[in-house]
């Protein structure tokens, strides 16, 4: 089987962040201006400040120049009359106010692309059909320590052998976007007075036109002679991407639902609480709004440990949901970090 998948943007502009590890300095790596962020191009900044007189020749008093502009963490001082976008290797809007010096950037490929890797969204998956799993076993879930024995439970496959799991043979392919959807934003934490800023992440940021694919494919013949046919009921979702989907999507809604009465409690007294509670009732009517082959999934920075594998048994107990408290603001509204739709366009049986 193969799928097909879309990635949709959510109407009310919801952005997401896979990050590379990587960060920029603003002043150092890339200079601001106005809403747009140009991060610097090493090899092109070097011929426009004419800091080699000839080749492997430095000029003593460019260098010096360069130094000190590092230091300062300034180096639009060396810059002067000249277009930023000459040196630059891309350039980013930002989509808020960016107070903080450091932005982490969103993983490219070696091309410059911005994408999203298919094993984030494999990831996702997983944890969202686990999680609905042990709601459907929770007899034999045991306590809230017994994550992987319950995990080993579900997907395991055990034969005469080795130990498999149904889950390797689902493959998700990378996702690509166009880098103009791509945009730098700064969080906040609700209800967290002493860190009330918390970083500024380059998100992918999918536009009202912007849709991008990705393959979700189960290799059928490995997976039914590796187990023999003897494919357990409740994991018939594998060979159907729509009844994926629908639990997928049933899982984004019953977190979200429990994450706005958890907040209401615990962040009553924060400012931000009532636009933070209508940022996830945003979100909620995008899943309430998906059809058959649609589901809304939470991927990437800022999910909040009741989206991560290896903690949901513990919130499919009943448990407090841990959430990740994190927003931003877009046009003067709060956003939450994470959220895109799926669609599948088209499925084929391969035989």
């Amino acid at each position: 089987m193969k799928a097909i998948v879309e990635i949709l943007p959510l109407y009310n502009d919801n952005a997401f962040h896979v990050g590379d590890g990587e960060k920029i300095k603003l002043g150092i790596d890339a200079i601001k201006e106005g809403k747009k962020v140009y991060v610097l191009d090493f090899d092109k900044f070097v011929e426009k400040v004419h800091l080699f007189k000839s080749k492997n020749v430095i000029d003593p008093q460019v260098f010096k120049q360069y130094k000190n502009s590092m230091q300062n963490g300034n180096v639009r001082n060396l810059l002067r009359n000249i277009n930023f976008s000459t040196v630059s290797s891309r350039i980013v809007r930002t989509w808020n106010t960016i107070s903080m010096q450091e932005v982490q950037t969103q993983i490219r490929d070696a091309k410059g692309l911005p994408y999203l890797p298919g094993s984030s969204i494999k990831g996702a998956i997983r944890t969202a059909v686990l999680a609905q799993l042990a709601i459907a076993n929770r007899s034999q879930l045991g306590t809230a320590h017994a994550e992987l024995g319950f995990e080993r439970k579900m997907f395991q496959i055990s034969s005469a052998n080795k130990v498999d799991d149904y889950f390797r043979f689902v493959r998700v392919s990378d996702a690509y976007f166009n880098p103009k959807d791509v945009k730098i934003v700064q969080m906040r934490g609700l209800n967290d007075p002493k860190h009330p800023i918390r970083n500024a992440l380059e998100v992918i940021a999918p536009g009202e036109n912007s849709v991008s694919e990705f393959n979700l494919s189960v290799d059928e013949k490995k997976l039914y002679l590796v187990c023999a046919g003897n494919i357990p009921k409740r994991l018939g979702f594998l060979f159907s991407p729509r009844s994926l989907f629908t639990a997928v999507n049933d899982y984004t809604t019953r977190q979200l639902k429990r994450d706005s009465q958890y907040m209401q409690v615990v962040a009553a007294d924060d400012p931000d609480i009532d636009d933070y509670v209508a940022a996830i009732e945003y979100v909620l009517d995008d899943c309430n709004d998906c059809g058959p082959g649609e589901c809304i999934l939470r991927v990437g920075m800022g999910i909040g440990k009741e989206f991560t594998t290896g903690l949901w048994a513990k919130y499919a107990q009943g448990s407090n949901p841990a959430t990740s408290r994190s927003y931003y603001e877009c046009d003067g509204e709060i956003r939450l970090l994470g959220f895109v739709k799926l669609r599948i366009k088209s499925v084929k049986q391969e035989g």
